[in-house]
């Protein structure tokens, strides 16, 4: 699975242009300003549809422009595919200039083009809020299991409806309410255990691979955990039952994954507040690789590595030793300053 090439035209602050691609360690290097991000915005939405950065895609349009066009060609299985977006009042895509109604039809369940990314917003994940750790494991999760996002967004549905009904106004318990509460409970409990259970496996999966990793970019033997911190062990219609009258005053369901949390734990270090920066960002480096290495292992596929401005914030041994270990696979880095390495295959100059 390779990016060979992508041409912009009018993306954000980055220069019309056509940028390749080598198998193995790409680096991107250029001044702030310069469009490096970009292009792994174009490739990131080549991949998703939609753009890590922004969710309006209009945003990516330059100044004084009135579209985009992104075209990036891909080698998936020796075949090779061309994927174009044209982001205007509306945005089109296309497969070898055929017009799809998603990049997501370009996918199937051995050919799949995946892409992981590590930017800086991705320390956020580690030292931020519950929802945003959550975000990132349920994002890892679904790169490997596709059923998983269907039940989460089943889930999350059935979540809203519920909300919904504790909100709505004159709610006594009891009449057509309560039979309707009584249907979203079942659904509640029957998708959110799923979603634990996909959650608790995943963590267990990760661990060692996710240990090995920090130790390896640290130069440490440090005593790297991932823990999960369900909500609860196992949500059940007695946790539902059980708390309605408090539920009907604060107008929301108050257990079940969607209050789940997760932690990371160094030397009894919590990552997300006791942990410096390079810290977090070795940690955030650490899971991205191991999810990397069990898509390969258990998809037979190896994922592009998008990593921006990943130096930043690391000691030169630090990223010495990162650059020594990245999975094998194709990578596109970006730098403001270039990275001595023996690992890098190409450099794009912007």
């Amino acid at each position: 699975m390779l990016v060979n090439s992508i041409e912009t035209v009018n993306l954000r602050g980055l220069k019309d242009g056509i940028y390749k691609f080598k198998s193995g360690t790409n680096l991107i290097l250029g001044r702030n300003g310069t469009g490096k991000t970009s292009i792994l915005e174009a490739i990131f939405l080549t991949n998703y549809g939609d753009s890590f950065r922004t969710s309006k895609k209009l945003n990516l349009i330059k100044t004084d422009q009135n579209f985009c066009k992104i075209a990036t060609t891909l080698e998936i299985f020796n075949s090779n595919l061309t994927v174009g977006v044209v982001i205007k009042n509306v945005t089109q895509f296309t497969l070898n200039n055929k017009t799809i109604s998603s990049v997501l039809n370009t996918k199937t369940s051995k050919d799949s083009f995946k892409t992981l990314i590590f930017t800086p917003d991705s320390i956020a994940s580690i030292s931020g809020a519950p929802a945003l750790r959550r975000e990132m494991f349920d994002r890892y999760i679904g790169s490997l299991n596709s059923n998983y996002i269907k039940t989460l967004s089943e889930y999350n549905k059935v979540l809203r409806q519920r909300n919904a009904l504790l909100k709505s106004e004159k709610y006594q318990g009891h009449g057509d309410k309560e039979a309707t509460l009584q249907i979203w409970n079942l659904k509640l409990v029957e998708y959110g255990n799923k979603i634990i259970s996909h959650r608790s496996d995943f963590i267990q999966s990760i661990n060692p691979i996710a240990r090995e990793f920090y130790n390896k970019i640290s130069n440490k033997a440090d005593n790297l955990e991932i823990m999960y911190l369900p909500n609860v062990a196992e949500l059940s219609h007695q946790h539902l039952d059980q708390n309605i009258d408090k539920e009907i005053q604060l107008q929301n369901t108050l257990f079940g994954p969607h209050k789940d949390d997760f932690d990371v734990i160094i030397k009894s270090k919590l990552s997300k507040n006791q942990l410096s920066r390079g810290e977090q960002r070795t940690v955030g480096l650490s899971i991205l690789f191991s999810v990397h290495s069990l898509i390969k292992e258990k998809l037979d596929l190896s994922p592009v590595l998008l990593l921006d401005d990943i130096a930043s914030e690391l000691d030169v041994i630090r990223v010495d030793f990162l650059m020594k270990y990245i999975p094998e696979s194709q990578v596109i880095i970006t730098t403001t300053e270039k990275i001595n390495s023996d690992h890098i295959s190409n450099i794009i100059n912007l």
